[in-house]
């Protein structure tokens, strides 16, 4: 495999990151993950995206990344692995270079399906908050 020649600083410093699947609803990845973006230091612009919310922790909510006005560097993914390809999809025609998708259980067979996946590298750790633990839950997919 040759150099990589994509900024890799759509995945470690990204301007603005849509959260795929961001939810209200308490104790869900959707929540945490939204919730660990949003409120703990992140200095960019922080998409919620939930066809069924208008809003998520007060922040407007877009039904599809491609409803977002805005140019979107990174997407974290956090939908059930049967809609993953779709939202991937999604953030290919919206031109987003990096995603991390939660559902690790279709990733194989992605990879397999999608010329553009470029890149996979699984990662699967995520702390949360004091007090809440970690899970297995990352992986990092570069669009080319």
């Amino acid at each position: 495999m040759g150099p990589v020649s994509q900024d890799l600083g759509v995945l470690f410093a990204p301007r603005s990151v849509a959260v795929i699947g961001a939810s209200n609803r308490a104790g869900s990845v959707g929540q945490a993950v939204f919730a660990n973006v949003f409120k703990h230091g992140y200095a960019g612009v922080v998409y919620p995206v939930n066809p069924k919310a208008a809003s998520v922790m007060s922040v407007k909510a877009f039904p599809s990344v491609l409803a977002i006005p805005d140019p979107v560097d990174l997407s974290i993914i956090i939908v059930p692995s049967a809609l993953v390809p779709e939202v991937m999809e999604e953030c290919g025609k919206k031109s987003i270079k990096a995603a991390i998708v939660a559902s690790l259980e279709r990733l194989s067979q992605m990879v397999l399906d999608f010329a553009e996946l470029k890149e996979l590298d699984i990662n699967p750790f995520m702390v949360f908050d004091e007090g809440q633990g970690a899970a297995v839950v990352d992986a990092r997919i570069f669009i080319g």
